[in-house]
């Protein structure tokens, strides 16, 4: 499960942040409160400032700015604060930096150029002849023609999805900069996206609504238990149909269920980059803790936005979730998944209401992938397994229940190092319901297992004493 900020449902993967520029100084938590307000704390209100000077002094405010976790109107705040506090030219670093890569363009085509044979650089004015001269005339006179129409062109020739990032939260930091002529490089054509884009937010307030731990918390944790208890009740009376009632009677039973699981997380995927459902994703399958809505602690659990984050999942799913299935069955597979899904939501979703921490959401199938994990690996924590894409005769087998617990380490590790890249809380909740859900598997295999031993006694006593008397 990954996390994102409540405007971050069209965002693509955040870039590391660049040093802070030398005119900037950290503030204090009581600075940073001044500029945000309570909901972000003293790091990142500082990283995201350092972020800001820096691409003020850079000259590329007008390429967009990720701030996940904070709403859009505080980030205008601190864009302001900084204005005020370290006032500068900002169009003229834009303009240079312009001119920088317009003159890293000739340099890159004059390099190409003499690569391939048409120029040759001269060592003095006298010694220009005509055809490195003329060659460089027509490079430069080319170049200049063609340079704003390339710059219209990639402007007009952009993809929905590159749209779609160019109009997310994370770029409306520089709307008051976009009155300027040298930054408004919009296009006209966008214009329907920033509607649903705007009809997406789903509270114009600046800051979370107030609300007590225990109210935000209440609703979605009886969803939780809910659905848990819906999962067991299917693990228990799941009857699967006869070969001849399948919808595909000649895939197996294991594929045709990854197949259904596969194609509900596409289909949501494919929703996150529609503009009309926008509103609709935002509601029902992102977890927001400043604003919650308790059923999107199931919808999360087949959402994704990143293709990458998708692909990583459904990988998952097939080399280890299809192999429990086989062993377990459909209904019990169904059950853990889902089950460790919202459980690892609700972990994620409690920690960051209790930690204060409201406008960071999340979403993902990592929880319930954590619980399938964790559940095949407790079921075999007696035996060796090989490492998935490693030769087995250069790497020897290690055992089910050392991987177990070097992943549930590597969680709590990330989580006290207070890790914002990964949502740890939900993987390890993930893996303590699969671990839950292997118990449960556990003891009523060994029921089963005490049933048939007392059948097959009561069957050998009946058979004895019936041929007893028969031989008498």
């Amino acid at each position: 499960m990954a996390p994102y900020s409540i405007r971050s449902f069209l965002a693509g993967q955040t870039s590391a942040a660049p040093s802070a520029s030398k005119e900037f100084s950290e503030l204090s938590k009581k600075q940073i409160s001044a500029v945000f307000g309570p909901t972000v704390p003293a790091d990142v209100g500082n990283e995201i400032l350092a972020r800001l000077q820096h691409q003020r002094t850079t000259g590329t405010l007008d390429s967009g700015f990720n701030a996940p976790g904070v709403d859009e109107q505080l980030l205008l705040n601190a864009l302001a604060w900084l204005r005020a506090t370290y006032p500068m030219d900002e169009d003229a670093a834009i303009i240079a930096r312009l001119d920088e890569e317009e003159r890293e363009e000739e340099r890159a085509l004059l390099a190409k150029a003499e690569k391939i044979g048409l120029y040759k650089p001269q060592q003095s004015a006298e010694k220009d002849g005509i055809y490195g001269k003329s060659q460089l005339e027509a490079i430069r006179h080319e170049n200049e023609m063609k340079y704003e129409e390339e710059l219209q062109a990639k402007q007009t020739q952009k993809s929905q999805a590159d749209e779609i990032r160019n109009l997310s939260g994370d770029s409306e930091i520089i709307q008051d900069s976009q009155r300027r002529a040298v930054v408004a490089r919009r296009t006209q054509s966008a214009e329907w996206v920033k509607k649903y884009k705007e009809r997406a937010v789903l509270s114009q307030d600046t800051k979370p609504p107030e609300m007590s731990k225990i109210r935000r918390l209440l609703p979605a944790g009886i969803v939780t238990l809910v659905v848990v208890g819906a999962c067991y009740f299917l693990a228990q009376n799941y009857v699967p149909p006869p070969r001849v009632a399948r919808l595909f009677p000649d895939i197996p039973p294991a594929a045709a269920t990854y197949v259904g699981l596969f194609v509900m997380n596409a289909v949501v995927l494919v929703m996150w980059r529609i503009p009309p459902f926008w509103r609709f994703m935002n509601q029902y399958f992102l977890i927001i803790p400043g604003a919650p809505r308790a059923t999107s602690i199931l919808g999360n659990v087949i959402s994704h936005q990143s293709i990458m984050h998708f692909s990583g999942n459904m990988l998952v799913l097939w080399f280890i979730g299809t192999q429990l299935h086989d062993e377990i069955g459909r209904g019990k597979f169904l059950g853990v998944y889902f089950a460790s899904g919202v459980i690892g939501s609700y972990f994620s979703f409690a920690g960051f209401v209790l930690r204060n921490n409201l406008t960071t959401a999340s979403l993902g199938a990592s929880g319930a992938l954590a619980g399938v994990i964790g559940c095949y690996l407790y079921l075999h924590s007696g035996e060796k397994m090989n490492i998935l894409f490693l030769p087995p005769d250069l790497v020897p087998a290690i055992p089910a229940n050392f991987i177990l617990s070097l992943l549930i380490t590597i969680e709590i590790l990330a989580i006290l190092r207070g890790s914002r890249k990964v949502d740890n809380r939900a993987h390890l909740g993930g893996y303590l319901a699969g671990i839950a859900g292997a118990n449960l598997i556990r003891k009523q295999r060994e029921q089963q297992r005490q049933a048939e031993i007392e059948i097959e006694r009561t069957w050998a006593s009946s058979k004895g004493s019936g041929k007893g008397g028969y031989d008498s």
